[in-house]
């Protein structure tokens, strides 16, 4: 659950005892303040919480493996932690998709309110984006990206991860690489295998597929996979008003599935018709298109967002 913040990083609890204050000396030497209590930080002068001269460093970082944090997460009991996985193999464009979302969610801030944070980085780890809402309480998306065998090695306490966000390329799929001009040759991959992976190592969770890349398929060079951009969704930005529209999602999802289906990527029936998995296209790099849309949705299953019918 989000009421217990788990660090984005390495996954394990964060009380405030397991949160660390780097005081900026050197670039290898720290001095360390292991209160998280703003009475005795402000007597060490450390509040407010400065930044390092690092940008990719905070003062705040998780004890358990240095991994730096938001400030804004602290005071731990006036904000929730939410950690999103994006989860891709590699050239599948994890971290396009991210720099994409950041803008998009920037040109949306007026409607939902979130704002970007700080690129969070720990030491030996991976990059943390994070979206922030201030309110009582406040609350924070981490985001994560990683690889599908990066499972086989990590443990996730149920609990420690709220969404997942992953990502296909058309490259990945033989039926379409092989039919499209233009497609990156990507590795394949058993998209029913990976999935059913993914629910096994975080029941529960609600899942994002996302088919990336949707413009190689808006074009004529397509052929029979070609979309109609004048009848089908999935080929037109969202239209947002404070609010996920609960048939344009539905639209959108039909029309995915049907692509992947058509594919034979051979995902399990009580997979499509999970409630807890949804299916979303975007393009995020020669045109941005929906890349929004699968973080929309696990705010709506977060109780972050709400549905429009």
């Amino acid at each position: 659950m989000a009421d217990t913040p788990y660090c984005p990083h390495c996954y394990q609890i964060l009380p405030p005892e397991n949160v660390v204050y780097y005081d900026p000396g050197d670039d290898e030497q720290y001095r360390v303040y292991k209160s998280a209590n703003p009475g005795a930080l402000q007597r060490c002068g450390l509040l407010p919480l400065p930044r390092m001269l690092d940008d990719t460093l905070t003062f705040c970082a998780c004890a358990n493996c240095k991994g730096a944090l938001p400030s804004e997460l602290y005071p731990l009991r006036k904000v929730k932690l939410h950690n999103i996985l994006v989860i891709g193999a590699q050239e599948t464009g994890k971290t396009t998709f991210l720099h994409a979302l950041y803008e998009r969610m920037h040109q949306l801030s007026s409607e939902f309110r979130w704002t970007w944070l700080k690129k969070q980085r720990g030491t030996g780890s991976a990059a943390i984006y994070a979206l922030y809402k201030q309110a009582k309480p406040g609350t924070i998306l981490a985001f994560r990206d990683i690889r599908p065998e990066s499972l086989n090695t990590m443990r996730l306490p149920a609990g420690a991860v709220q969404g997942i966000i992953y990502l296909l390329h058309p490259g990945q799929i033989p039926a379409i690489r092989q039919a499209v001009p233009g497609v990156p040759a990507l590795p394949g991959e058993n998209i029913a295998d990976t999935v059913d992976k993914l629910k096994k190592a975080l029941p529960n969770v609600p899942m994002a597929i996302t088919l990336t890349g949707i413009d190689y398929l808006m074009t004529p060079k397509a052929g029979d996979w070609q979309l109609s951009t004048e009848h089908q969704m999935v080929c037109r930005n969202s239209g947002h008003l404070r609010a996920v529209s609960f048939g344009e999602r539905e639209t959108v999802s039909c029309e995915v599935e049907n692509i992947l289906a058509a594919a034979k990527c051979n995902l399990p029936d009580d997979e499509r018709s999970a409630s807890g998995t949804s299916y979303f296209g975007c393009s995020a790099v020669n045109r941005v298109l929906r890349v929004e849309d699968p973080l929309l949705w696990l705010m709506v299953q977060n109780k972050l967002l709400s549905f429009q019918n």
